[in-house]
């Protein structure tokens, strides 16, 4: 799975040569979560998820040292 987040709205406009994006994803509607890494970029792979299962993603960002709040969960089914 291919995913892309919005970085403008993440970061609300600060400006910062060290921005981390946080990856996540659910299989059981969000009571849990799985850390699907780090990247500097507004995008990710998820390799190697499971075909016909429904999956809920976020996404964090943290500029220098402060992390703002997850993301509302995008729901996908995998086919």
């Amino acid at each position: 799975m291919h995913l892309i987040a919005n970085a403008s709205i993440l970061v609300g406009g600060r400006r910062s040569k060290f921005v981390t994006f946080h990856w996540q994803w659910s299989i059981d509607g969000g009571k849990t979560w799985t850390d699907a890494g780090s990247t500097p970029l507004a995008d990710t792979l998820v390799p190697n998820l499971t075909l016909m299962t429904p999956y809920q993603f976020r996404v964090a960002a943290t500029v220098s040292r402060s992390t703002g709040a997850w993301s509302q969960p995008v729901g996908l089914l995998v086919h």
